[in-house]
């Protein structure tokens, strides 16, 4: 007798998986409450089935390399992939957020390599909620569409040159008018955040490029900063741009404390003492190369105090739509 093929393996399994799905009921289609042992009969009819011993063990080789294909992980996204699907992504339309969304929510990841600045190489950990608005800095009262948490603006206030961290008054640096009955009309900037951006110093990687190791294995450390993409009135993706995590999630208490803007650490990345809070890279997200040095054109947020905020989607003004920034009153703050 011939062994069995891949065909006659899946018309046995669905024999199977139809006296185990009708084992649990009546003739009549009532539910059985006798306690019935499907396991034990299913066994009985594979023997039935299957009566030569090597088609036995053929069958039960084929369901294992099934098993292990359902389990098997896709493969994640490619670097190319994802910036090519970031460039084409319509902010304005959910179902375009939400395709890039997936990709990046994902716990697969692949090296996604963003350049290099001074003797060090960086590269994205994708993450959709570094940077988180506090519940004080969200309007909830707000009429338009409160979009989430991987959509935000940045709204900044200048600083005070005696404490350098105490906000001064209520200017924004961005010229704009408020609207009491569907909450702040400003612009601003705003983004989508893509994730953390790991660093790791060019001779720690040769060091592992010589044992074969791949860049996504290597031991990348938190710069602080995150990368996203600026998001264009039109709705369409704009430059990539670099954001201090001013106020990061403690990895021990879990709660987020500001970082001083007089610590030596703020805004800083290894080997440059220049502090910045946000940063330009490039024009659009392909710019951005693996091993490509960056080259840094515009910042802004130095010598202002910063506020993350949530985004909203309006079409108050347009037909399309806009996403613009709440530009939440200003508080004085502390931590």
């Amino acid at each position: 007798m011939s062994l069995l093929t891949d065909a006659d393996c899946e018309r046995i399994s669905a024999r199977l998986i139809e006296r185990s799905t009708s084992g649990y009921h009546n003739n009549d289609g009532s539910f059985r409450t006798d306690n019935p042992d499907v396991e034990e009969d299913c066994q009985l009819l594979m023997l039935q089935l299957l009566p030569n011993p090597d088609n036995l063990r053929r069958f039960r080789d084929w369901s294992q390399k099934q098993c292990n294909l359902s389990r098997q992980l896709p493969e994640p996204a490619s670097a190319a992939d994802l910036i090519k699907t970031i460039e084409k992504t319509n902010f304005l339309s959910e179902d375009s957020r939400t395709t890039l969304c997936d990709m990046l929510s994902t716990e697969l990841r692949s090296y996604v390599g963003l350049g290099t600045h001074l003797n060090y190489h960086y590269c994205l950990r994708t993450d959709l909620l570094q940077l988180v608005p506090e519940d004080y800095d969200i309007d909830e009262m707000d009429a338009r569409d409160i979009l989430p948490g991987s959509i935000l603006g940045i709204n900044l206030t200048k600083t005070s040159p005696q404490s350098n961290n105490r906000r001064k008054n209520n200017d924004s640096d961005e010229s704009a008018s408020s609207n009491s009955s569907t909450g702040n009309d400003d612009t601003g900037f705003t983004f989508m955040q893509l994730g953390r951006v790991d660093y790791l110093s060019h001779e720690s990687r040769e060091t592992y490029n010589k044992l074969s190791h791949n860049p996504v294995q290597m031991p990348w450390s938190d710069s602080g900063f995150v990368l996203v993409v600026a998001i264009e009135r039109d709705g369409t993706p704009g430059a990539p741009w670099l954001i201090f995590n001013f106020k990061p999630e403690s990895e021990i208490e879990g709660d987020r404390v500001r970082i001083p803007r007089t610590g030596r650490f703020w805004g800083t990345l290894l080997g440059d003492k220049t502090q910045r809070l946000a940063v330009k890279l490039g024009d659009k997200m392909s710019d951005l190369e693996d091993k490509k040095p960056w080259c840094m054109t515009t910042q802004f947020g130095t010598e202002s105090e910063a506020q993350i905020v949530a985004a909203v989607f309006s079409k108050l003004t347009s037909i399309t739509g806009e996403i613009l920034r709440q530009k939440i009153p200003d508080v004085s703050r502390s931590g």
